[in-house]
């Protein structure tokens, strides 16, 4: 018994509001109207959000570049443990990274620019060949 009343409910519900949206036919164009509003609002948010959230890693990508090279003696010798300074006194960009065992150093997210690259090591630095 208790099954068939609330599929009576049900039903009865059902039958209410076809009445109601047949006696108000602008009030079910007015609610369609809205739902495909709130639709295309979430379809744009889903498709703007990530892009926002992006952005800025791809204006680093974009504008940056790499500079990198081997230090070598006047024997063309690799020189490990050479600190290596890129710099824009304009700027005021710098920054120092020291070679690795073959005398390779990287720089990486430079923006585009004009710089003085210099390099220095100690005496006591052996020159590997390479």
């Amino acid at each position: 018994m208790v099954k068939l009343s609330r599929t009576f409910h049900a039903a009865r519900l059902m039958a209410v509001d076809r009445a109601f949206n047949h006696s108000y036919p602008e009030r079910s164009t007015q609610m369609n109207q809205i739902s495909l509003r709130r639709a295309v609002l979430h379809l744009v948010l889903l498709l703007i959000i990530p892009t926002i959230s992006t952005s800025p890693t791809w204006a680093q990508g974009l504008g940056a570049g790499t500079v990198e090279g081997v230090v070598l003696d006047p024997n063309n010798a690799a020189v490990p443990s050479a600190s290596v300074t890129i710099a824009n006194p304009v700027t005021g960009f710098t920054r120092t990274v020291t070679s690795d065992t073959d005398g390779a150093f990287r720089f990486d997210n430079v923006p585009p620019n004009n710089y003085q690259l210099s390099v220095s090591a100690s005496a006591s630095t052996s020159p590997r060949k390479a």
